[in-house]
């Protein structure tokens, strides 16, 4: 299970990496709600993968 979340977590860091790399304009306002839905995205996942393991 440590090595699922492992790489949910990993890729989500790539993905919020991507958006500061690729973003015209760093400003919060812009990037925040970008990285949240990211953010919220990778807690359900996580989420999931525990549900799933933890009923086998």
């Amino acid at each position: 299970m440590e090595t699922i979340i492992q790489q949910i977590c990993i890729n989500m860091v790539e993905k919020v990496l991507k958006t500061l790399k690729e973003s015209k304009n760093l400003s919060l306002d812009i990037i925040t709600p970008q990285i949240r839905e990211e953010s919220n995205n990778t807690c359900l996942s996580i989420g999931e993968e525990y549900i799933k393991i933890d009923t086998l």
